[in-house]
């Protein structure tokens, strides 16, 4: 990046603008160093493997293999989250740039994309896993027979999380745990944009 330079007529500084910076390979190459320290400050204060820890260690007395993918639920997500959400970004960063410095204009009509896709980024990590259970198969044959069995339809006053788990706990040997995992890892890693945060169009 270029020094900082003084204006003889105005005695003020002349920062570099948004797109000099754009236009500059390293500004760029700097931002694509700093993202993932900041990912890995994110990871860190992972709140769906941790809610998934706190509420299914129970399982860790009945088989190593459920306490491995519990433990493990980090490692097993993260490269998976980082290809879906930075492919594009991380792998061809080279290409990225020269996109970018050939046509600034490019990633400022970008912003709003960017900033949707990190959002859903950031309210994954911080969120606990409750929003992904529904999509799973266990939780589909709970619904089918708590209707069944409470002969009545689905009301929004039910805590259907709680008596999924209560559920989870009184058939766990009639479950598929390590498919349960599979599925709900899978439901939270997708990015349900498709396409990657700093993909260039």
């Amino acid at each position: 990046m270029s020094k900082l330079r003084f204006s003889t007529a105005s005695s003020k500084r002349s920062f570099p603008t948004p797109a000099h910076c754009v236009a500059s390979a390293h500004c760029i190459t700097q931002m694509a160093k700093a993202l993932p320290g900041i990912l890995e400050e994110i990871f860190a204060h992972n709140e769906f493997c941790g809610s998934i820890e706190k509420t299914f260690s129970f399982l860790f007395e009945i088989d190593e293999t459920y306490e491995f993918m519990i433990k493990k639920c980090f490692d097993l997500t993260k490269t998976a989250i980082l290809y879906n959400y930075f492919y594009s970004y991380i792998q061809d960063i080279d290409d990225v740039i020269n996109v970018y410095r050939n046509d600034p204009s490019k990633i400022f009509s970008k912003f709003d994309y960017i900033i949707i896709c990190l959002n859903e980024l950031y309210r994954k990590i911080t969120e606990n896993f409750h929003p992904y259970v529904k999509d799973t198969t266990v939780f589909s044959n709970f619904i089918s027979e708590f209707k069944n069995k409470k002969n009545e339809k689905i009301k929004d006053n039910i805590n259907y999380i709680e008596e999924f788990i209560k559920y989870f706990r009184e058939n766990i040997h009639n479950i598929n745990v390590i498919v349960f995992f599979e599925e709900i890892y899978g439901f939270y890693s997708v990015n349900n944009l498709y396409v990657s945060c700093f993909y260039v169009f």
